[in-house]
């Protein structure tokens, strides 16, 4: 009874014969299970990747990024929302493969901060203040985290803007 309640309350529109609800939650499913966390011992819906697609559907945009001398692998997911649910109708979501590699994990802005989508060589010159060949020509890097996305600007910049903010066109300097 309570899963038949679940369901009807989230019917988008009752008294038909479907629950379109339903039917695209199932097919994310179907989707995660054959498509994301393949490189990983766990399934797919336990993923970062798969819980942000359960919740939020397929991404507008894609952007895959290989280990690089200075990044991680990482992906970034673009999604256009309804205007009426977030102020931004746009936004970023960002994985990342901590150390280089094992699973995508989503990454935040306030716990990882933009040094952790480096490569561990590069964070740790970034890290110890050794980093004359990766200034640019702005000259002192101002902190630790505004160096590391000058560093993913080479990378990427959807990357760069994206760790800068995950609101597309705020932060961009």
């Amino acid at each position: 009874r309570f899963i038949e309640q679940f369901w009807a309350q989230r019917d988008p529109s009752p008294g038909t014969v479907g629950n379109e609800y339903f039917d695209e939650h199932y097919a994310r499913l179907e989707y995660i299970a054959h498509n994301i966390g393949r490189d990983t011992p766990r399934p797919g819906w336990s993923t970062d990747q798969g819980r942000v697609y359960v919740l939020l559907g397929k991404p507008q945009g894609v952007t895959r990024l290989p280990n690089t001398d200075a990044a991680v692998p990482a992906e970034v997911w673009f999604y256009n929302v309804d205007p009426g649910l977030i102020p931004s109708p746009f936004f970023y979501v960002i994985f990342f493969k901590e150390r280089g590699y094992g699973a995508y994990r989503l990454w935040s802005p306030a716990m990882d901060g933009a040094i952790s989508l480096l490569n561990p060589a590069v964070k740790s010159q970034v890290l110890s203040g050794d980093t004359d060949r990766f200034r640019g020509r702005g000259g002192q890097a101002s902190n630790e985290n505004n160096l590391a996305l000058r560093m993913l600007q080479g990378v990427s910049m959807e990357l760069a803007n994206a760790a800068r903010s995950l609101v597309p066109g705020e932060g961009l300097s």
